[in-house]
């Protein structure tokens, strides 16, 4: 199958597997003061330091497994070995993304968040003593 059909077959599954949902959610038009109420809450986030640590973590993050998985499968290549060791790098580095953040939602339902900062700084703390303690210094 080429590039063009694989794409179109994921635009039609893709479409297939939302058009159910829009008909669900397409109810009659809120009025203008629910409109003008929803955008009032919308404006609030926006005013909150908080939301722009999140959206900055999340920058963060997208951005560098957007870089890992454009350059990675070509440096794969580029080193010469072979171009299913691409494929299961990808695989690999995906699954590890959804376990880690299957894990960090379990760990915060039941850790509170200020024992979690506080175990943080303890491990980075840790790390930064792990190289003078391997050389000796």
């Amino acid at each position: 199958m080429g590039g063009r059909a694989a794409f179109g077959s994921l635009l039609l599954a893709l479409f297939t597997a939302l058009l159910p949902l829009a008909c669900c959610f397409s109810g009659r038009a809120a009025s203008a003061t629910a409109r003008q109420a929803d955008a009032t809450a919308a404006g609030t986030p926006v005013r909150d330091h908080r939301f722009w640590l999140v959206t900055g973590g999340l920058f963060v993050c997208g951005f560098h497994v957007t870089f890992l998985v454009t350059h990675v499968p070509g440096v794969i290549t580029a080193c010469g070995l072979p171009s299913g060791l691409a494929g299961a790098w990808l695989a690999v580095a995906g699954g590890a993304n959804i376990v880690g953040s299957l894990l960090a939602g379990g760990l915060i339902r039941r850790v509170a968040p200020a024992h979690l900062r506080h175990a943080g700084k303890h491990a980075r703390e840790d790390l930064k003593r792990c190289p003078a303690q391997a050389t000796g210094r």
